[in-house]
């Protein structure tokens, strides 16, 4: 073995680059030279064994130089094993910045990857085939994915042929030691596997493996000489460490498969290579699945079985979940991450706004999004819920008698986000006509059976406040009540001081359109209080949130009143306010806006509607009024007078603290276990 280092040089990260764009720069003979920055100290080794294919492998390394971050420290190992001298004098030409490791013989791949490992520094080892291409993020997900899972030993990329479409996300072993990659030819943004998961299996094409999970393997095992089921065996290895193998969807790479192998002799190892794997590990694979080459409900099953046969459960909204919007989707949001962290399998199914790229938080945790018809999806014989959550009256109408019929096993829990007859009630009382208001109430009537109706028909009812709880326990033969709190974990208490802000915030969902509560209350606020504001202080800037804003609330639009859309980063939002405003006139169960502000620690002004709900314990956190006058008021003593702020935010950081000590709050681990304990159910049934 012959080790050589090349001298160190800046490199500046690029774009991602497409396997037909990498190949025709590998193949440009006037190409720049392609050069790895050093550093003392990596934290990731990538390593990539170099043979014959000389073409795909400086392909591999130029899209590798032109997507990898420098802020994570990395080291690129190449491993000559005993590659062809133009491979070797290409590398040697036309590479720098790189680890030069030579083997005089081909030591065959488990062989190859432990001489590279042997010269490895990193925290992390990466195995990365010489006929991959790395797209944007590769290794930052990996190593992202690694840092938050302490008990993986390895993470695996989501594999995708040249022309996109997924090659392996992740793969199942059967009992006879036989695989299948998961996903295979479907399309590559199709969001059916884009979470994060324990596998039975992921390629070492690219696969993140611990270096302190490596070296306690002793690496990879030299008996599966010269190719495949190595990358099998070491994940068995893994498990037998008691550490997960992950899938980590947002990793990815463009593969052309078996580039390198004659078919024939391919088929000969896998035979050989797959009777060595059964004979090292029958134990273990006499729990797994017999094979299934084209049966979904046994792959699926497998899949499931690989993720511990967690109990499984359906979570229906209007719109796959996140803070920004408002509404409500942020307490959907954190509701169900709890769920998937306490173990659960969490799938989630948009009802109204169709599927979107779900937040990286929900990815995370390991939480999928449905596409599709839902009625499709809950007839397949491989889906299997043990729990529905359906969330607002409007979609339980639509879809509890679907799930009734073809998931009948499945305990229905209706999240009541609000009453929504109470809200509807509320605004007729400030309709512009009798003839309006008339027309409301008959439809907060025809709403109250609605939601009468459901406290009857559901396993469980989750409410947000006390109150509301209540009056559904006063409907006869009404299913238990549960009430969570809404406070949301993890919130930070923003930090800046009163001399560090200046405006007014209106955080906002605009799904329900221009008859919504926050149009309404953001109307009332710019014709009634602003001006008042404004006779003070003529500067006041209101700054509002949220997407898809009413056109008559669009309207309103001036120097100081700026709409700023949806907003990712709400935590910066906060943190330059000086006073939120929540001035809704009509509503029902928790206004979340206020709640949201005082966990971020901003003083609020709330009319007696806004503040709804909120349980204080006494503290003076939430200013309230309903007169205009008098809530202008407070808004300019909040604005200007950093003694009157200061006071109110040490109220508001004394409530953050109490319910920051979960007393009395709730959760929803609580509510599946009540509801199961009480109908005898038991998890891991048979289903996937």
């Amino acid at each position: 073995m012959k080790f050589e280092g090349s001298n160190p040089g800046p490199g500046t990260p690029g774009a991602s680059i497409s396997w037909a764009a990498a190949h025709a720069l590998a193949s440009n003979t006037a190409r720049k030279r392609i050069h790895f920055p050093q550093f003392q100290q990596p934290r990731a080794s990538i390593v990539i064994l170099a043979w014959r294919q000389r073409e795909s492998l400086l392909a591999c390394l130029q899209a590798l130089r032109d997507t990898l971050d420098d802020r994570i420290p990395h080291e690129v190992i190449v491993v000559l094993n005993g590659a062809a001298q133009d491979v070797e004098d290409a590398v040697r030409k036309e590479v720098s910045g790189q680890r030069l490791v030579r083997a005089a013989v081909n030591l065959g791949f488990a062989g190859g990857c432990n001489l590279g490992a042997s010269v490895a520094r990193g925290e992390y080892l990466i195995l990365l085939n010489d006929d991959a291409i790395v797209e944007q993020g590769w290794l930052e997900w990996l190593v992202q994915t690694a840092d938050a899972n302490p008990g993986a030993g390895a993470v695996g990329s989501c594999v995708l042929f040249p022309d996109g479409s997924v090659q392996e996300a992740g793969s199942v072993i059967w009992s006879d030691g036989s695989t299948m990659p998961v996903g295979r030819n479907s399309r590559g943004d199709l969001m059916t596997w884009l979470f994060v998961r324990p596998v039975d299996y992921v390629s070492a094409c690219s696969l993140l493996v611990r270096t302190s999970t490596w070296n306690a393997l002793g690496g990879m095992d030299p008996g599966f000489h010269p190719a495949y089921y190595e990358d099998v065996d070491l994940c068995f290895g893994i498990r037998s460490l008691g550490q997960r193998v992950l899938f980590e969807p947002r990793s990815r790479v463009r593969h052309h498969e078996s580039l390198s192998t004659d078919d024939t002799f391919k088929r000969f190892l896998f035979r050989r290579n797959q009777q060595r794997l059964v004979e090292k590990w029958s134990h273990e694979l006499a729990f797994y699945e017999a094979p299934a080459t084209t049966s979904s409900v046994e792959v699926s099953r497998a899949v499931w079985r690989a993720r511990g046969c967690p109990s499984r459960i359906l979570v229906v909204d209007d719109r796959v979940p996140e803070s920004s919007l408002g509404a409500g989707f942020g307490r959907m949001l954190h509701g169900s991450v709890e769920l998937a962290s306490q173990g659960y399998a969490v799938s989630i199914y948009p009802l109204l706004y169709g599927v979107t790229r779900p937040l990286d938080q929900l990815v995370d945790a390991g939480i999928r999004v449905v596409e599709g018809e839902l009625a499709s999806h809950l007839s397949r014989p491989e889906v299997v819920y043990e729990a529905v959550i359906i969330s607002r009256p409007h979609n339980y109408a639509r879809i509890a008698p679907t799930v009734r019929q073809l998931q009948p096993q499945a305990l229905i829990v209706y999240d009541c986000e609000a009453l929504f007859w109470r809200r509807m009630v509320r605004r007729a009382r400030i309709a512009n006509s009798p003839e309006e208001a008339q027309a409301i109430e008959v439809q907060a009537a025809e709403v109250k059976r609605l939601e009468d109706r459901i406290a009857v028909e559901v396993d469980a009812i989750v409410t947000v406040s006390r109150e509301e709880a209540a009056i559904i326990s006063e409907i006869e033969g009404h299913a238990p009540v549960h009430t969570i709190l809404p406070a949301e974990p993890r919130i930070p208490f923003t930090a800046r001081p009163f001399c560090g802000r200046c405006d007014i915030g209106y955080v906002a969902g605009w799904q329900a359109g221009p008859a919504s509560p926050n149009a309404d209350g953001l109307l009332w606020f710019v014709r009634e209080v602003l001006p008042k504001v404004k006779a003070a202080m003529p500067w006041v800037r209101v700054r509002v949130t949220g997407s898809k804003v009413p056109a008559e609330v669009l309207a309103l639009a001036d120097p100081n009143v700026r709409f700023e859309g949806e907003v990712a980063d709400l935590a910066s939002f906060y943190d330059g306010l000086r006073v939120a405003i929540s001035p809704v006139r009509f509503g029902a169960g928790v206004k979340l806006k206020t709640v949201q502000a005082l966990q971020h620690g901003v003083p609020i002004v709330a009319t007696t509607m806004g503040a709804e709900g909120i349980e204080t314990a006494g503290l003076p956190a939430v200013a309230v009024a309903d007169d205009p006058a008098e809530f202008a008021n407070l808004v300019v003593a909040l604005l200007t007078d950093p003694a009157v702020w200061q006071e109110r935010r040490t109220a508001i950081g004394a409530l953050v603290q109490k319910w920051a000590s979960g007393e009395g709050a709730g959760s929803w681990t609580d509510v599946m276990c009540a509801v199961w304990d009480r109908r005898g159910h038991r998890t891991g049934q048979t289903g996937v």
